[in-house]
């Protein structure tokens, strides 16, 4: 979740999760600017209503009792997730992820950034993207309840959304980001043949002995090991 203030030219960006323990401010620096183009009265507007500067910004955390995000805790009290400030998240990308002990569980967005500037960079697909979804995007505007600013921001984000912009300015951003979305869902692993890794059905010889008391055919197997006595076969 992002909330943006627009006051006195200066950008205050809050992000909060639910599961980190913080919450991290982020002042994006003051000084005056100017806004042109069809957002330029959205923002302007905001400026005026959202102004937060004497309040304190509090979330609860840790409180979720069920559901995905409550197992998602559960796994980090096992030590099998770690939670990473957004400017971690693309160095763990590119280096534990690319080592295969890692996978990284962000917004569909932040995946698509990393496999598109890693493609984009390498001219190869090194990443594979669940087919499990995640939130499209973490951003959101909070305003005052019952302020009549609401069906205003209501209706031109729909608009937005009606004609594609975001995700347009989105692929703008991305170019490379459609590149690896037919890559092979098979990962191929290149390991050198031997007959210790060789798993095969046996061959039995004819035996005098009744039928009951001969292996199953059809699910017996064997794996060849360098303890084997090869004088029998």
């Amino acid at each position: 979740m992002i909330c943006c203030r627009l006051a006195g030219g200066a950008v205050l960006r809050v992000a909060a999760e639910e599961w980190v323990p913080h919450i991290a401010i982020v002042d994006l620096g003051g000084g005056n600017f100017t806004i042109r183009g069809p957002m330029a009265n959205l923002l302007h507007a905001l400026a005026q209503a959202l102004n937060f500067s004497s309040i304190l910004p509090l979330t609860p955390t840790q409180t979720v009792q069920r559901g995905v995000y409550k197992e998602l805790a559960d796994t980090r009290q096992q030590e099998r997730a770690h939670f990473l400030a957004s400017s971690a998240l693309y160095k763990a990308a590119y280096q534990q992820v690319r080592k295969g002990s890692h996978a990284l569980l962000v917004e569909d967005t932040t995946c698509r950034k990393v496999y598109s500037d890693d493609f984009t960079k390498y001219g190869r697909c090194d990443f594979y993207i669940g087919k499990e979804q995640y939130w499209p995007l973490i951003f959101s505007l909070i305003g005052r309840k019952g302020s009549p600013l609401i069906p205003v921001i209501s209706e031109i984000l729909e608009q937005m959304v009606a004609h594609d912009l975001y995700f347009k300015w989105l692929g703008d951003e991305l170019p490379n980001a459609t590149a690896c979305l037919r890559a092979s869902t098979r990962v191929t692993v290149n390991e050198p043949y031997s007959l210790k890794g060789l798993w095969f059905p046996p061959i039995l010889k004819p035996s005098p002995a009744p039928p009951e008391l001969l292996p199953d055919r059809g699910n017996a197997v064997w794996r060849l090991t360098d303890n084997m006595d090869w004088s029998t076969w």
